[in-house]
């Protein structure tokens, strides 16, 4: 949230560099993978077979190696439209508001077998997600600090 309001409204939208996202594309990418957490943290779990952390350093390898280049899901792909700087803001601010109680109230040792990890994880428990959704923002949090610099 910090980097996010480190960009003056109008560099938010600008490419930064050959092949990059804009701040506001990785914003709004931020936010089309964290939208559903909450419902997905509140659906139907199972009891994990395994240790409920097995997946957490794996995924912290992945998200947080910043020297490899990732390919987002379809479904995660940022829009092209400029964005309002303080509506993006909002937005996420309003999604991390709505899933923290859930993350305090549900058991993440549990599996949530309806919805496994895309690329190749597989099914994770709620530690797992939400070790996914601070490394995943970490990654990206980073990211956007690379495009500040760029366009400084």
């Amino acid at each position: 949230m910090q980097t996010i309001s480190s960009f003056t409204p109008e560099n938010f939208n600008k490419i930064p560099f050959e092949n990059s996202w804009t701040a506001a594309q990785v914003a709004d990418h931020i936010l089309k993978s964290e939208i559903g957490m909450p419902q997905l943290l509140q659906s139907r779990t199972v009891v994990t077979e395994r240790e409920p952390d097995a997946m957490v350093q794996q995924i912290k390898d992945v998200f947080l190696d910043y020297s490899t280049k990732m390919k987002a899901p379809d479904f995660l792909i940022p829009t092209n439209d400029p964005q309002h700087k303080n509506d993006m803001y909002a937005k996420i601010e309003t999604e991390r508001k709505a899933v923290k109680p859930v993350i305090e109230a549900i058991d993440l040792t549990l599996s949530y077998p309806d919805f496994p990890f895309p690329g190749g994880f597989g099914v994770l428990t709620g530690l797992e997600w939400v070790t996914f959704m601070n490394c995943h923002s970490k990654r990206h949090t980073h990211q956007m600090q690379v495009i500040l610099e760029k366009l400084a």
